[in-house]
């Protein structure tokens, strides 16, 4: 389990999140949503500990992950599926691929990546930079997959794809959720898809949880842009 326990985290001495708390288990989907500058990025590249937490502690199984740096956390079990990138641009698909197990030194089991992405069969050897923008997206997701960790971190992983792809990563996701005990933590728009999706959600604004609970509970909630936004 996911213990994010009174954060104030940022950038050197700059805030950007204040006494924030969550969690999320194995076998759930945690959803975090808000609007842009919230805290959103900051929030999973504090728990990554790529962003500097300045109070507070954050724990994944017991593990206080403010003892290590980031490139222990594949060892840990956490992968993080970036907003953009999470790929080498200039080495073929399988060279990603290998690159993705070589550092977290699993085995790399390309039916299980073709499983979830048969298009990048075809892709094998070609350079990252030539696939489309879908196809990019995929292969970043797909690199996370191939590490095989317990807790993803997933930060707006839809942008910029087309509804089919971005619901079938979703439903990957999910899958792996409850299939195969994952934990995942997302942050996404707060869609119809979305919100039936995951089990819990949280809203943060201007670097706090302004609400939390349910996420079907947020469906249909006549004020929920106004909770996304704030007062006008």
């Amino acid at each position: 389990m996911l213990e994010v326990n009174n954060i104030t985290a940022g950038y050197g001495k700059m805030a950007i999140l204040e006494d924030v708390s969550l969690h999320c288990k194995d076998n759930e989907i945690v959803l975090i949503f808000g609007p842009n500058g919230a805290g959103k990025t900051t929030l999973m590249q504090t728990i990554y500990r790529l962003a500097n937490l300045q109070q507070g502690a954050i724990r994944y199984n017991g593990t206080d992950l403010g003892k290590y740096p980031p490139h222990d956390m594949l060892s840990l079990g956490i992968g993080y599926i970036w907003q953009r990138g999470g790929f080498f641009p200039s080495m073929t698909v399988r060279d990603n691929f290998k690159m993705a197990v070589y550092s977290c030194k699993k085995e790399l089991k390309l039916e299980r990546i073709f499983a979830f992405f048969p298009r990048l069969e075809q892709k094998l050897g070609q350079t990252a930079i030539t696939l489309s923008g879908g196809e990019k997206k995929m292969l970043a997701v797909a690199c996370v997959l191939a590490q095989d960790p317990n807790l993803f971190l997933v930060d707006e992983v839809s942008e910029d794809l087309q509804p089919e792809l971005r619901d079938r990563v979703i439903g990957i996701l999910a899958n792996l959720a409850k299939e195969e005990s994952k934990a995942v933590l997302i942050v996404e728009e707060p869609t119809e898809r979305v919100l039936k999706t995951a089990d819990r959600a949280y809203c943060l604004r201007d670097g706090a949880i302004v609400a939390e609970g349910p996420a079907q509970d947020f469906l249909n909630m006549p004020d929920l842009e106004k909770l996304y936004f704030g007062e006008a």
